[in-house]
């Protein structure tokens, strides 16, 4: 990602935490794999191996670049009829219509329940063709 305020130190953090993820995941038999790319570029790859039907992510609260990645990842769904989810991720609501309100989105985020970890799943086996190239485009 290109901006004033995103350094090297950032990426490094992000590479560390998704090799992270990836053993935790690794110990429910799911795998994780990961490109360099822009997610429009990254999902036209995995449409040619899987039909990609849902998206899950989280509400990201970044700087304007991070927003607009959102947005554009929202019309990349909307054009190919998937279904996007985004859930919050911490105490900022965004798009609201009325800063009022915000008080009390905050609280009742605030008290739910956290989602439990989900059991080992069976072993997925991915295309071996985009395996590789995963492997490529994040070296």
């Amino acid at each position: 990602m290109q901006g004033s305020d995103y350094s090297h130190f950032h990426q490094y953090r992000i590479q560390e935490s998704l090799k992270d993820l990836k053993r935790s995941l690794m110990q429910l038999n799911i795998p994780l794999l990961m490109w360099y790319g822009e997610m429009s570029e990254v999902c036209d790859i995995v449409q040619q191996h899987y039909h990609i039907s849902q998206v899950y992510a989280h509400q990201e609260s970044g700087n304007h670049l991070t927003y607009m990645r959102d947005v554009s990842m929202i019309q990349y769904c909307n054009n190919h009829d998937i279904m996007f989810t985004e859930c919050p991720s911490n105490g900022v609501v965004r798009r609201l219509q009325s800063r009022d309100l915000r008080s009390l989105m905050h609280c009742q985020r605030m008290t739910q329940p956290q989602i439990p970890i989900p059991l080992a799943q069976e072993t997925i086996q991915l295309d071996t063709t985009l395996v590789e190239q995963s492997k490529q485009s994040f070296i």
